[in-house]
């Protein structure tokens, strides 16, 4: 079979073999989210609750999702800052016709600081809360690919959440991180990755 055709920011990609393909139908879906950080090393860890919620995603609730309730929260202290235009979510989708992946623009939408709370082994500090939603361009591509997904026999999928630092400052080792997504407003959030060090180069 063909693969379906570009449309907008959707690539119209080669099929891949998986080591976990699974059966065509909703078993099959295959939903990973992943942080890749300009100056990240190493694996974070992803909570037991956020694994839960991944596996009890399905071809049915995928289809359902409202591009426009989809939200990206990023926590960091309040001196970095996050290059919107190169942060992004990538969907990769595979369908019987073929392969797509689209590069979804971010776009922030609100900040706020907070203090947060003091904990066993760590002080009080403040935090920077960044939220962003995907622009209207990127909500029609992930539209589109749902279409896709619908149309050809869905099998798997991939969703990446990728964040850019714009400015991090010089005398700083390592920072804190959280990262929260959000793919339902009637569930809201859970959090992807929870309080990851950052171990930053040195200047």
């Amino acid at each position: 079979m063909q693969q379906a055709p570009a449309t907008g920011n959707i690539l119209p990609m080669h099929p891949r073999p998986s080591l976990f393909r699974a059966r065509p139908g909703p078993s099959a879906f295959r939903v990973v989210l992943l942080l890749v950080a300009m100056i990240a090393g190493g694996c974070a860890s992803v909570p037991w609750s956020t694994l839960l919620q991944l596996r009890q995603l399905d071809e049915q609730r995928w289809s359902r999702i409202d591009p426009a309730e989809i939200r990206v929260r990023v926590t960091l202290p309040p001196e970095f800052v996050v290059d919107a235009e190169g942060s992004h979510l990538q969907v990769r989708l595979d369908t019987r016709a073929g392969s797509s992946q689209s590069r979804l623009q971010l776009q922030a939408i609100g900040q706020h600081r907070r203090q947060s709370p003091a904990g066993l082994l760590r002080d009080s500090r403040v935090e920077q809360l960044t939220e962003y939603r995907l622009t209207d361009a990127a909500q029609l591509d992930f539209a589109r690919l749902q279409t896709l997904a619908a149309r050809g026999a869905y099998e798997s999928s991939d969703i990446e959440v990728k964040v850019r630092f714009a400015e991090t400052p010089d005398d700083t080792r390592e920072a804190e991180l959280t990262v929260e997504v959000q793919l339902f407003a009637a569930e809201g959030y859970f959090t992807l990755i929870d309080a990851y060090t950052l171990q930053l180069d040195a200047r």
